[in-house]
């Protein structure tokens, strides 16, 4: 994966200073830098409510707001799986590492388990790429390490899972 191609974020107020925040998370929680950063945007419907999910018209604009997802990978990582290592920048949310060989419920129970359910949504990203892109799975000894933060309020109708979704796709690819 070229470096190259994350230099295109736009730098809307404060987009150079997130990149350099989530940057030194991730190489404090990894030690080392990210290959590169993701970020999706919030959105709001300049029509109305949220009723894209019912099959109505929308009209949907980005905001500001975003979900930048730092990420790297580690091949023979001596996990002996495909494992997904994420962590959050906001430490009232809990690290996880799972394992993409199992089967999702167990991921999904793994989750609930250990308090960390915000991370589903990283594993909805991840597992979409890996079901649409299968070859990129192929080593068996490999560790995704994601590092999250986001300034999308949750729960006020800006699509903040969404956007954490669509960068952590973006960061798998």
């Amino acid at each position: 994966m070229d470096r190259e191609e994350f230099r295109a974020l736009s730098l809307v107020d404060g987009a150079s200073e997130r990149l350099t925040k989530v940057t030194r998370a991730f190489e404090s929680r990894f030690g080392q830098p990210p290959l590169g950063v993701a970020r999706a945007p919030g959105r709001v419907n300049l029509i109305g409510e949220h009723v894209d999910y019912e099959g109505y018209a929308v009209l949907p604009m980005a905001i500001e707001q975003s979900v930048y997802v730092a990420f790297s990978v580690v091949k023979g990582s001596n996990v002996g799986e495909v494992a997904l290592n994420v962590a959050n920048a906001k430490p009232q949310h809990k690290s996880v590492i799972l394992s993409l060989d199992e089967q999702e419920q167990k991921n999904k129970q793994k989750l609930e388990l250990e308090g960390a359910m915000w991370a589903s949504y990283v594993l909805c990203g991840v597992l979409g790429l890996r079901d649409d892109r299968p070859e990129a799975f192929q080593s068996k000894e490999m560790e995704l390490q994601m590092l999250v933060d986001g300034d999308i309020p949750a729960g006020c109708g800006l699509s903040s899972s969404s956007a954490l979704v669509v960068a952590s796709a973006l960061a798998t690819k």
